[in-house]
């Protein structure tokens, strides 16, 4: 039993096939995206009364699988990294503004995301990449500072 989990996890994370360090980022970011957005979207579903929060979670995991499925059957992944990468900072910084603040808790998945778009962004773009990474989310600790009853925790 424990072989044909070991193969699977083989496969689903191409362990054996040649790819490069920016695929192979990007399809173990994704495979952890849809596992996490799919558990999301369970306990939304069993405990949440906002059918936009189960929506919104079941969509993340669909858009997630169609990128990952990009990434390790075609080995395309140069038109997501863009989309991807200012989508993460965005939601990173929302998750600051709305659940409690800027901690060692979501402040650590900033920086894996900022670390991830200067390894596999074209060297022209680190400097926007960075600024938009600093931009955010001071905007993020001025709406907290300002307006804390935005936060909700």
């Amino acid at each position: 039993m424990s072989i044909k989990i070991k193969k699977t996890l083989n496969y689903i994370f191409a362990v054996d096939e040649d790819f490069s360090l920016e695929n192979r980022l990007f399809l173990y970011a994704m495979v952890y995206g849809v596992l996490i957005s799919l558990v999301g979207y369970l306990v939304a579903f069993f405990v949440t009364t906002s059918f936009f929060v189960v929506v919104a979670l079941l969509t993340l995991a669909v858009f997630m699988s169609i990128v990952y499925y990009f990434i390790r059957f075609k080995k395309i992944i140069k038109p997501f990294i863009i989309p991807i990468s200012i989508s993460s900072m965005i939601g990173i910084s929302s998750i600051w503004v709305f659940n409690g603040g800027i901690n060692g808790s979501n402040l650590m998945p900033a920086f894996v995301i900022l670390i991830l778009v200067l390894i596999v962004y074209p060297a022209k773009l680190k400097k926007y990449a960075v600024i938009l990474f600093i931009s955010l989310n001071s905007v993020a600790f001025l709406i907290q500072f300002y307006r804390p009853d935005l936060i909700v925790s």
